[in-house]
């Protein structure tokens, strides 16, 4: 069975991107061509033409990893990369939840 609670994020995010925590990507609001928005776009078509580039983690048998492959080209991974190597840290502001609930 799946578990709900996030897994820690992989090593190749820590150590390449430098962050220990990803970005839901599930909800945006922007303004009509934001470059945060662009970057993205960009970045999962990048991912996809030079896999190599979108740093996706081996499993330790060497197979494929499904969850991985979306993760790092077109999820939380990807956004996350974006957000910190784009410079978009301060250009961007992110929302959280309450930390009541819903």
């Amino acid at each position: 069975p799946r578990s709900l609670v996030e897994q820690p994020p992989h090593t190749t995010l820590v150590d390449v991107v430098g962050t220990h925590a990803l970005i839901g990507q599930y909800a945006f609001g922007a303004s009509p061509r934001h470059p945060f928005l662009r970057a993205i776009l960009r970045s999962v078509r990048h991912a996809k033409l030079n896999p190599d580039w979108a740093l996706i983690p081996k499993s330790w048998d060497g197979s494929s990893d499904d969850d991985k492959t979306v993760h790092y080209t077109t999820g939380p991974a990807l956004v996350t990369r974006v957000f910190v190597e784009g410079g978009f840290l301060h250009r961007v502001s992110l929302l959280f939840p309450p930390m009541s609930g819903p």
